[in-house]
């Protein structure tokens, strides 16, 4: 973590005394952000008996993840704060509702040929990667779905800490960085840069490992194209936030851990 932080003062000071490169000062400060916030938050959390407050002793999967989504959700706000000081408009961030239902262009390498909506693109793009997240649970996780009857009692807090997770991770992985890169190297580039931003952050994550990261890659770019062609955040939040239902309703039942552990 501190090498990362080092690394990346270094980039600031070279951004600073090189033209070419100071257009993505922001983008920098961004990242520093994102590797520094989780250890100030995490401090102030134990410092301040956060984390026993948002407990409640009687659920170890409530418990552990009332502490990481409330840090989550945390760090996304100061990160979105930190965007606004930087890029100076919600927009340019995609901090906004958008349209949900502004044209979508054509995937070819998925069979997406023609042009569409995202009020019909968006929904079918949930579902086809919440499936996959509970293929990968089944078959590469081994999670038997037997148990899922474990995580009935849980499903106000399964909905509520992956409401909150898909808002944390939107504006701490996806938004400013988008954001912060598009006018300085094009969607194209962009959007592929922070979709491997995010697939990379996955390999101890769910889904985990190499095939998690190819997985989660490919996720991240339809998450960042939502944003990019309807201008908000609006079906980013809702894709993820359904393949984290899936995901946390496998935590729940104890059928799968982060990392494959």
């Amino acid at each position: 973590m501190y090498a990362k932080l080092a690394f990346l003062a270094g980039a600031i000071v070279i951004g600073v005394a090189w033209r070419a490169v100071r257009p993505l000062l922001p983008y920098f400060i961004l990242l520093i952000g994102v590797n520094a916030l989780p250890l100030l938050i995490g401090d102030l959390w134990i410092q301040t008996q956060l984390s026993r407050a948002v407990t409640s002793g009687q659920d170890a999967f409530v418990d552990r993840l009332a502490v990481q989504q409330s840090q989550r959700v945390a760090i996304g706000l100061l990160m979105a704060g930190l965007a606004w000081l930087l890029l100076r408009r919600r927009s340019a961030f995609f901090f906004q509702l958008g349209d949900p239902a502004a044209p979508a262009a054509p995937v070819q390498w998925v069979g997406l040929m023609g042009t569409g909506t995202w009020k019909r693109r968006g929904p079918a793009i949930a579902i086809a990667l919440s499936a996959g997240v509970v293929v990968f649970s089944v078959l590469a996780g081994g999670a038997p779905l037997a148990n899922l009857g474990r995580a009935l009692p849980l499903l106000p807090f399964i909905l509520l800490f992956a409401a909150a997770n898909a808002v944390g991770e939107e504006m701490i992985y996806r938004a400013p960085e988008l954001g912060a890169l598009q006018p300085v190297v094009g969607g194209v580039q962009a959007l592929l840069m922070t979709a491997a931003f995010f697939g990379i952050g996955h390999f101890y994550g769910v889904p985990y490992g190499l095939l998690g990261v190819a997985m989660s890659t490919v996720a991240g770019w339809f998450l960042g194209r939502s944003m990019l062609e309807t201008k908000g955040f609006f079906w980013a939040w809702f894709i993820h936030f359904l393949m984290d239902v899936c995901i946390f309703t496998f935590l729940a039942a104890g059928s799968v851990a982060a990392g494959g552990r």
